[in-house]
């Protein structure tokens, strides 16, 4: 094969962008959406649930003054009138109903501060990264945790979800005790133990009165089981246990309060469609799809990265992208004077990079792809797209072609139902401002720009409305958007999050959970690749900022079977890291894992490997 024929093919994750410094890390993502500050009020309102008895109107000031360091202030309302006048009259029955309801207020009404989103818009999975212990920087260790949480929606929702919450709101301070009862246990038996037996000797404890405690503690117990058993078998270490339980009570509380505002009804009755894995309300048959629910996150996700995105790629036309960037010191001074206006835009660039980033960028990639004539292809896990820009023998880097196996962002549209709050936001603002002689005129402009945020409004018509008052217009306008947006359907989303089936060992499990696994969701993506490794002749694999967890381990499993490893003498795989990043140890284990499930001789298949550190 000559050189000028040899191809490649370049697997890059996020480790990709971060190195030019963009910020999409989930930690950005978080701060972008205020999570790290929302966790901070939690903190506060769960440490004011401690020594329930000793509460006195000191210690509602000093709570108070603890919110507002977070930005939270407690407003006057009925709730904290009526904490106030309980803990005056020292009636500590009241005292707890009243903190309790103080507690939900604060929960239910906890804001981004920089996109000015309530709790609630991100849906349930705002309550896994509420409670989430963070331990690794990587989108594929959150993926790896998101099959921990919906596991645990299938149990809680499955076990008395009804009888707990009503039991957790009356016993929330007695519940903590309970808790270390059963962590105790746990410790004090031994690794290999059956939880039956840990669970048999907690439960004896209850006597014949006992009866909706002991049922609603059992309840508890079925849902931790699967952690305990982890415990049990030292997938986990005892600390991680406990922060698992202790954190249960409040994952079902805030659940609780999240579906009070989702489905618009405080006496809600609900019911769990296991094999659906959909949430219903008895009351009105209204229903929640775990599914839809991943979806919006992906896609508050995608506008974070879009915007990221669009930034890179502004700065990409700020100068034709040729190997003389790095001689041109001009394309860094028309960086700087690029002014970002939308304050959004504004956190997804730090200023403090912004001298460094522009000729930062043409040069890392330039570094990066510098092999050679070899014509290149790109297999993308990031969600930013900005390299394709550098295709078609721009920059003259030979990239051929890309694929952004995990949907891309310039399909990204969001979705009508993410935005009907925003809309409903609009319509009020219309009617506080608008005459009472508005003329439909004016109601048709405001469609148009309402159209501008929620696609698929033109169905909607407008009739003469001479005689009427703008409140007859607007509540006709919001009805047609309603009715519109409800002929969408479910929520989609162009982003792909989700899990591996590796990661599933129950068969029944995985049947229920194949809308979430990634093979499955982006089926037409999978055979664009897999035709990409079947039609091309690749000499070398080059992977560089993939953590090879098993969120994604599937994906690597078909690679090295399509490319035939064991026996293709020609391919070899690199595998690049940056300077105190190395890899060798994920890329073992991604080796020693592959070879064991599929049979391979270890030592062959690392005679094909090569890991080198790179600038």
């Amino acid at each position: 094969m000559s050189i000028g024929t040899e191809k490649v093919l370049y697997v890059i994750g996020n480790g990709f962008d971060l190195n030019l410094g963009l910020k999409t890390s989930y930690n950005d993502f978080f701060e972008y959406i205020d999570i790290n500050n929302m966790k901070n009020i939690i903190n506060v309102v769960r440490e004011d649930r401690k020594n329930i008895e000793k509460y006195d109107k000191k210690r509602l000031e000093y709570f108070s003054e603890k919110l507002k360091k977070y930005d939270y202030e407690l407003k006057e309302n009925n709730f904290l009138l009526k904490l106030e006048e309980s803990i005056n009259e020292k009636n500590q029955k009241q005292i707890k109903e009243n903190i309790y309801c103080v507690h939900k207020e604060i929960i239910s009404t906890l804001k981004s501060r920089t996109t000015n989103r309530f709790v609630d818009e991100y849906g349930v999975f705002i309550i896994f990264l509420l409670l989430i212990k963070v331990e690794k920087n990587e989108w594929q260790w959150v993926e790896e945790q998101i099959l921990c949480y919906i596991q645990d929606l299938i149990e809680i929702f499955n076990n008395r979800f009804n009888e707990l919450t009503l039991f957790i709101k009356d016993n929330w301070n007695d519940l903590e005790l309970e808790l270390e009862k059963i962590i105790k246990l746990v410790r004090l038996s031994f690794r290999k133990s059956k939880f039956e037996k840990v669970k048999k000797r907690y439960l004896k404890n209850f006597n014949e009165n006992e009866k909706i405690k002991r049922d609603n503690m059992e309840s508890v117990l079925k849902i931790i089981l699967k952690k305990t058993e982890e415990y049990f078998n030292n997938k986990i270490s005892i600390k991680e246990y406990q922060n698992y339980v202790e954190n249960l009570i409040f994952e079902i509380e805030y659940l609780n309060f999240l579906l009070e505002i989702l489905f618009t009804d405080y006496n809600k009755d609900i019911d769990f469609k296991k094999d659906e894995l959909k949430i219903i309300n008895k009351n009105d048959k209204k229903c929640i799809y775990l599914k839809e629910q991943l979806n919006i996150f992906e896609n508050y996700f995608g506008e974070y990265v879009l915007k990221i995105n669009n930034d890179v790629k502004n700065i990409l036309t700020l100068k034709d992208i040729s190997g003389k960037i790095n001689k041109n010191k001009s394309f860094e001074n028309k960086f700087l004077r690029l002014e970002i206006q939308n304050k959004e835009t504004e956190v997804t660039v730090d200023k403090a990079l912004k001298k460094k980033m522009a000729s930062k960028i043409i040069k890392s990639i330039n570094n990066f792809f510098k092999n050679g004539k070899e014509k290149k292809y790109i297999i993308n896990f990031n969600y930013t797209n900005y390299l394709n820009e550098f295709i078609n023998d721009k920059n003259n880097l030979n990239i051929e072609e890309m694929i952004n196996i995990n949907g891309d962002i310039n399909d990204f549209t969001g979705n009508p139902k993410i935005y009907f709050a925003s809309i409903e936001n609009e319509i009020k603002k219309i009617m506080e401002v608008s005459q009472l002689n508005y003329k439909s005129k004016s109601l048709r402009y405001t469609l148009t720009l309402l159209n501008s945020v929620v696609p698929n409004l033109k169905n909607i018509e407008i009739k003469s409305t001479k005689g009427k008052n703008i409140i007859d217009e607007l509540n006709n306008l919001e009805n047609n958007i309603k009715k519109e947006i409800n002929k969408i359907g479910k929520i989609e989303s162009n982003l792909i999050f989700g899990i591996d089936d590796v990661q599933i060992k129950d068969e029944f499990i995985k049947e229920i959970l194949k809308g979430f696994i990634k093979k499955n969701r982006r089926k037409e993506l999978e055979e664009k690749w897999k035709k990409l490794i079947e039609t091309n002749n690749f000499s070398k694999i080059y992977f560089y900022g993939h953590s090879f967890a098993d969120a994604d381990y599937t994906f690597f499993e078909d690679l090295f079977d399509l490319i035939n490893l064991e026996n293709n003498k020609a391919i070899k795989l690199i595998f690049l890291y940056s300077s105190g990043f190395s890899c060798e140890r994920s890329v073992n284990s991604l080796i020693k894992k592959y070879a064991l499930k599929k049979h391979k001789e270890i030592t062959k298949l690392k005679n094909k490997l090569e890991i080198k550190e790179i600038n």
